[in-house]
């Protein structure tokens, strides 16, 4: 291997634990943003596609090496974002059984 070769291969390894980091924080960003969706969509009743950012979030934090400062308040807001739906359907349920008396 030249000397050329191995600076290429030098600065790859440099380069990927940087990489991992930026592919982190940006994983984190991404999971916000679907609970934040979540919580919008949990408002305006579309309870299907709630859950389905709901799960996306879930998997995008669970991805990320996020610190673990950060990853408690993500978990913190997935949990709000999963009370919501829980609150959303049993309203919903508790509706549909008084309709139904």
């Amino acid at each position: 291997m030249g000397i050329e070769g191995f600076m290429n291969t030098a600065q790859s390894r440099l380069s990927l634990p940087e990489l991992r980091r930026k592919t982190d924080r940006d994983l984190v960003i991404l999971s916000g943003r679907e609970i934040e969706r979540c919580l919008k969509l949990v408002s305006r009743g579309a309870m299907a596609d709630a859950e389905a950012a709901y799960h996306q979030a879930r998997v995008l934090l669970r991805i990320a090496r996020a610190p673990d400062a950060q990853r408690w308040e993500m978990e913190a807001r997935l949990d709000q974002a999963r009370a919501a739906i829980d609150r959303r359907r049993s309203t919903v349920r508790a509706r549909a059984q008084s309709a139904s008396c």
